[in-house]
């Protein structure tokens, strides 16, 4: 017989915003009351070094098996039927088919919030398989992703959500890469870029974004802004005269 509940508490299950606010509770500054991020991705940077030497010294110690969300890893699917696999992507910010690397369609880029950025390179087979491409871009809200097409291996990512409030989802300014998306590094230029909600390149490969207001202490630039030189410099071009609306959250190329 059905089990009364008697807590009086919602039995439905968290969406990503009350998990996102968690976070953000979790790792703010008590002083400041917001995510100190060029704070955050120093201690990253520190811990990904300490990680990477605590691995080569016990390379051989442990032995792991993967029980990641993949289709292989049997649990409870909480009515979850896509595609007949107890399996899900989450919640997906960003997509990019990198055909241009890649004609068969095969190889796909997908950015999430607060889960980074995955690829697959046997997409159109039945059951495709995904992976992560670093453990520490595992853990970054990824808004918008666009590639190159002078130079299809030149890929961009604009970090940060503007599906929340101003002072929930930030990222880390813009990044890189130059090698069809192995490796990414950010855009030194691009402090305080962090709620990216489109990002574009034009056919002659000068870069866009569109930039969410903020409304918590810390400055951050908002409105559309323009790259001419790969990411060295980004300046803004939002129209003059544009009060109404604080922020920018799309770019079409007429």
């Amino acid at each position: 017989m059905p089990v009364e509940n008697t807590t009086g508490e919602n039995d439905e299950y968290d969406g990503p915003k009350q998990v996102d606010s968690l976070e953000f509770e979790k790792t703010k500054d008590l002083s400041l009351g917001y995510v100190p991020y060029e704070r955050l991705y120093a201690a990253g940077k520190s811990i990904r070094q300490v990680k990477k030497m605590h691995r080569e010294q016990h390379l051989n110690a442990l032995t792991w098996t993967e029980r990641g969300p993949i289709s292989d890893s049997v649990g409870v699917s909480n009515g979850n039927t896509r595609a007949g696999l107890n399996a899900t992507s989450g919640f997906t910010t960003a997509i990019l088919v990198d055909t241009l690397n890649d004609p068969t369609g095969n190889t796909v880029f997908f950015g999430s919030t607060t889960g980074g950025i995955w690829k697959c390179t046997n997409f159109l087979s039945p059951v495709p398989n995904w992976f992560s491409i670093n453990d520490y871009l595992e853990n970054m809200t990824i808004g918008s992703i666009c590639q190159d097409p002078t130079s299809p291996a030149i890929m961009y990512f604009a970090s940060g959500t503007q599906v929340y409030g101003s002072t929930v989802i930030y990222g880390n300014g813009i990044w890189k890469s130059i090698d069809a998306g192995i490796t990414w590094v950010r855009l030194p230029s691009s402090t305080g870029l962090n709620r990216g909600g489109k990002i574009v390149c034009d056919q002659m490969g000068n870069v866009f974004v569109a930039q969410n207001a903020s409304t918590i202490v810390v400055t951050q630039p908002y409105g559309l802004f323009r790259s001419t030189d790969h990411g060295i410099t980004w300046f803004n071009i939002t129209p003059a005269g544009v009060t109404s609306n604080l922020t920018c959250t799309d770019i079409e190329f007429s």
